[in-house]
């Protein structure tokens, strides 16, 4: 439960106005919109923070290769 609830399918999921299920697929709410905005953040913060890795991986790897020839 707590990976699903990380991942990306989970917060681009949260619209507002959508029904809320349970585990069992019983109706147990209504998404608010506030609930929607923090789902939006959420994924914008992952997506931020993959690519940050990225950039600074490739960073790493240009200092590397400029340092071994």
């Amino acid at each position: 439960m707590k990976l699903w609830c990380r991942g990306q399918r989970y917060w681009t999921g949260l619209i507002e106005g959508d029904v809320r299920v349970d585990l069992v697929g019983a109706i147990t709410g209504v998404v608010t919109a506030v609930e929607a905005q923090y789902g939006k953040n959420q994924e914008e913060t992952r997506h931020g923070s993959r690519l940050l890795r990225i950039v600074m991986i490739d960073r790493v790897d240009r200092q590397n290769t400029s340092t071994a020839g």
